[in-house]
């Protein structure tokens, strides 16, 4: 199959589907967003990774295939009035520390994790998405290594980067950097009539 340009996948679009929420029975429901996010492409997908690519609180795709582009970012461009809270854990290993973030009273719950699908990694910053007018009352670190050592902080102010190390009692306001330049499309050579075939072996 590879030898004829052919696709494990079946040349399948990649999909997003977006939570709306339970219906009346309480079974979870999905809307199918793949085309109105720019996220249903003819790629052959491994793996994802997320991250707050230029730091504006919106989290950004990366996202490899098995043909090419072999690297494609998917660069979160949407328009919202709701902002985020991005928390970094300091010190000793923070992989499997448990972030409760507790807003409005009610908890969501964020796991750092070492490896996010197939060969790769998502970023370790817990980050949580906020409704406009929502607010952060604290948030509980349970660090890993330690069951029953749980940090409770807070102080935490929506739209912003905190940073928190094992044992202090406050997270630190963290200023981000400036972006690095998005990547952009490569220039591809002109076309020609001569070609290149690199054999196996020699004939």
């Amino acid at each position: 199959m590879l030898e004829e340009g052919r696709s494990y996948s079946g040349f399948e679009r990649n999909s997003a589907f977006l939570n709306i929420g339970n219906a009346t029975d309480g079974s979870p429901r999905y809307a199918d967003i793949s085309g109105a996010c720019g996220l249903d492409l003819m790629d052959d997908g491994r793996s994802i990774g997320v991250v707050d690519w230029d730091y504006d609180g919106k989290l950004d795709f990366w996202v490899t295939n098995r043909n090419g582009p072999r690297l494609r970012l998917q660069h979160n461009q949407s328009k919202t009035k709701n902002t985020f809270v991005a928390l970094k854990l300091l010190g000793a290993n923070a992989i499997g520390a448990r972030v409760t973030f507790t807003v409005n009273g009610r908890p969501r719950i964020r796991t750092v994790r070492a490896g996010h699908g197939f060969l790769a990694q998502s970023s370790t910053w817990p980050h949580v998405g906020l409704k406009n007018g929502e607010q952060i009352s604290k948030v509980d670190v349970r660090w890993p290594q330690a069951q029953s050592q749980t940090q409770t902080i807070t102080g935490i102010m929506p739209g912003q980067f905190f940073t928190l190390r094992r044992g202090e009692s406050s997270a630190q306001r963290w200023e981000p950097p400036t972006p690095t330049p998005l990547p952009t499309e490569p220039a591809l050579p002109k076309a020609s009539q001569q070609s290149r075939t690199v054999m196996a072996s020699r004939l």
